[in-house]
């Protein structure tokens, strides 16, 4: 089922990202490939903020199934910078310290997503794809350190319900 994952990353996913402006960088870590996680880490700066999304697949996928989930976050620069966090994550060196996250679950609250045979692949590369958009529209007034704040403690984890 990786084939279809990488289909899916091919020809939708990958577009999306180059026409919102996001570029790709690989954090397939020491960590992470001992935890069995392959990270698909999609990031943009504006200005004093990093916007990410990543995608993590599951070590237990298998032929007959693929999971992986989404994750986004929102970072700035000026906070980790203002509280001594070292600059890290070249290039973008934003680290990780105080963020937006949000993890796009299904309707049974799941928040590994999971292709099957049986999966309609278009249907739910528009699904994601809809996921995606309405996740940068739910955030697109965070433009400085305090958006992000405000944000941050007035609104709960962003949720999609998957249909596909």
């Amino acid at each position: 089922m990786q084939h279809i994952f990488d289909k899916i990353m091919q020809t939708h996913l990958l577009s999306f990202f180059n026409a919102n402006g996001f570029e790709t960088k690989d954090i397939n870590s020491e960590t992470n490939k001992t935890l069995g996680v392959t990270s698909h880490y999609f990031y943009k700066i504006d200005g004093d903020l990093n916007r990410n999304f990543y995608l993590e697949t599951n070590h237990e996928n298998t032929p007959e199934k693929y999971q992986f989930k989404l994750d986004f976050g929102v970072y700035s620069l000026s906070f980790n910078q203002a509280i001594g966090f070292p600059k890290n994550d070249a290039p973008n060196g934003t680290g990780n310290t105080f963020s937006l996250t949000a993890e796009a679950m299904s309707a049974d609250k799941s928040y590994w997503q999971t292709i099957t045979p049986d999966t309609n692949i278009a249907a739910f590369a528009k699904a994601l794809l809809a996921i995606l958009q309405a996740t940068l529209d739910a955030h697109k007034t965070i433009n400085t350190l305090d958006d992000l704040i405000g944000y941050y403690f007035n609104q709960t984890n962003f949720a999609c319900n998957y249909d596909y």
